[in-house]
């Protein structure tokens, strides 16, 4: 306070311009930066979170109708149409695998994706086993093949999908929140520049001497 009272009308205004354009300078890194790590936090969302989710879901449904068309050849109806059904959903198990790899992924989703890759082969194992069984004629061998070992694999497989999902979830969750700060915190700034730009006003206006004039009108 001491160093203003010192100051003259000229100084005063230099400083206030001076402490404006510090402010102003602090609030747009602050905004600036909270505005890209908002971009990078919906981003994620959406490219690592969100699209994946769906590539789970697509290669859950895969995984089911395999399992239901392999169920259904062990009975003999239309064997050919039903290998072919699996080939071709074996072939899309394997690129949206693929597609789903590409995302960001912690390391406890590697790890379950590790998980899922080797109960994946192992219940193709079982898979080529069965139809060939059936290639012999040996239903239930077959049988016995579906309803044991391939149904143990498909179960765990089946299993590490869900626990992906569920870690998708926590993840986004966790990004949702970081994107909730970073809007708290653009909103304070705001706040606080607002505040600050009337109170830089205020004082550049009693240092030039100007007073806002209140009109009063009287009747009579």
């Amino acid at each position: 306070m001491l160093y203003w009272k010192n100051l003259n009308n000229r100084g005063r205004i230099l400083l206030l311009l001076m402490i404006s354009l510090v402010l102003l300078n602090i609030i747009v890194v602050v905004t600036t930066f909270n505005l890209k790590k908002l971009s990078e936090s919906v981003a994620s969302i959406m490219n690592d979170r969100l699209i994946p989710s769906t590539e789970i879901a697509l290669i859950q449904g895969y995984c089911y109708q395999n399992r239901l068309d392999l169920e259904d050849l062990i009975f003999n109806k239309s064997p050919d149409r039903l290998r072919l059904h699996i080939q071709e959903n074996n072939k899309k198990i394997d690129s949206t695998v693929v597609a789903y790899r590409h995302s960001y992924f912690t390391e406890e989703e590697m790890g379950h994706v590790t998980q899922f890759s080797k109960a994946l082969r192992e219940y193709r194992q079982h898979e080529e086993q069965i139809q060939q069984l059936l290639n012999h004629d040996q239903i239930e061998e077959a049988k016995d093949l579906f309803y044991g070992n391939s149904q143990q694999a498909f179960v765990s497989m089946i299993q590490e999908l869900h626990q992906l999902s569920d870690l998708q979830i926590r993840v986004g969750r966790t990004l949702q929140a970081q994107t909730d700060h970073n809007i708290l915190v653009i909103k304070l700034v705001a706040y606080c520049s607002l505040c600050l730009s009337i109170f830089l006003a205020a004082r550049l206006l009693g240092v030039l001497g100007i007073k806002p004039n209140i009109v009063s009108h009287k009747n009579g």
